[in-house]
């Protein structure tokens, strides 16, 4: 293979994607731009993974594969295929999404022109299972970045906006992503990752739909990584803790990285003003991952206690669940009140 370095790395993390990995590639080996390097890490799949991509590889020398020994988790080979690369731009692909033949081209180009800009991606649309185009969208013609806001609104935008974590699937400038903290092994770590890229730079959305992200059982939101600690050892498999509270962690880490920033103190408080007004908007997984917490804690202390010392609980644990209905009744009315106030 070529050892000159392209100007486009493109790097997908994958683990068991035989499914819908052949029409991944397809849709990469095919941009209409080709000064790219594609390079694959291999997270020790036990399917099929290896052998299609071997035989990509033998028909395409753009293609660059390692394979992992073992599963490090998400978190890890997302960042290795960052560090494996050589491009002046860099992007991260999901074995399971799909691109426009144009989208690099039409990304590059934007990049190219302006140095201020450290990410462009386009309107991300929605498919399913069998590639059929689906009518919601996570990024539409709506929610569009203006490039003319300020760095806390596009902050603020970036954090708060449903749906809009999919730019961290865009084209990144590798020298702004090598300043950062990467993917961290955490839940929600790619949103924290994009805010700070935001911080650090314009972020551009074409608009026109050239990517698509795909719905199906076995993405990492949902199916058997919906539970919140199993989520947690999709991003690290190492990790094994009692309880998780992910949206406060990640509150948390925004607020870090608003404060490691060289930014003005009157930036830096409105950024954070915004986190708050995330928090504001997701009371309500807020107070699902303290409910959540305390029931991981108590059947912890209660698998762990003695049976005498468990009859004397289960009067405390019946009371709990009459305080749980009570509290999801409480709930929902006050969450149709504040619709009714504000509407």
């Amino acid at each position: 293979m070529d050892n000159r370095s392209p100007l486009v790395s493109i790097g997908l993390p994958v683990y068991n994607g035989e499914n819908f990995l052949r029409a991944s590639l397809g849709s990469i080996l095919n941009q209409t731009f080709t000064d790219f390097e594609l390079v694959i890490s291999d997270n020790a799949s036990t399917d099929s993974t290896e052998e299609i991509v071997r035989e990509a590889a033998a028909q395409d020398s753009r293609i660059r594969y390692f394979r992992n020994d073992v599963n490090g988790g998400a978190a890890w080979n997302y960042n290795r295929v960052f560090e494996l690369s050589r491009g002046k731009y860099f992007k991260w692909a999901a074995h399971d999404d799909i691109m426009h033949c144009g989208y690099l081209m039409s990304c590059v180009a934007v990049l190219e022109a302006d140095s201020d800009i450290v990410l462009c991606n386009s309107l991300t649309g929605q498919i399913d299972a069998c590639g059929k185009i689906l009518t919601h969208e996570y990024v539409s013609v709506g929610d569009v970045l203006d490039p003319a806001i300020s760095t806390a609104e596009r902050f603020g935008e970036l954090v708060c906006e449903r749906g809009g974590w999919t730019r961290i699937f865009g084209v990144i400038r590798s020298d702004v992503l090598k300043s950062t903290p990467l993917i961290a092994k955490y839940i929600g770590s790619d949103l924290a990752l994009l805010g700070e890229l935001g911080l650090k730079g314009k972020v551009i959305d074409l608009e026109e739909f050239l990517f698509w992200r795909r719905e199906h059982e076995q993405t990492s939101t949902r199916g058997k990584y919906t539970p919140r600690r199993k989520r947690l050892t999709w991003f690290d498999t190492n990790q094994e803790v009692l309880t998780t509270v992910p949206e406060w962690r990640l509150n948390w880490e925004l607020v870090k990285t608003i404060l490691r920033q060289n930014l003005d103190g009157t930036t830096k408080i409105r950024c954070i003003g915004h986190v708050m007004r995330r928090m504001w908007q997701r009371w309500r997984q807020l107070l699902e991952d303290i409910y959540f917490a305390l029931r991981d804690i108590g059947a912890y202390l209660y698998s762990s206690a003695n049976p005498n010392f468990r009859t004397k609980l289960r009067p405390l644990i019946r009371y709990f669940f009459y305080l749980e209905t009570q509290a999801h009744t409480l709930l929902k009315s006050t969450r149709l009140g504040l619709i009714k106030i504000f509407r």
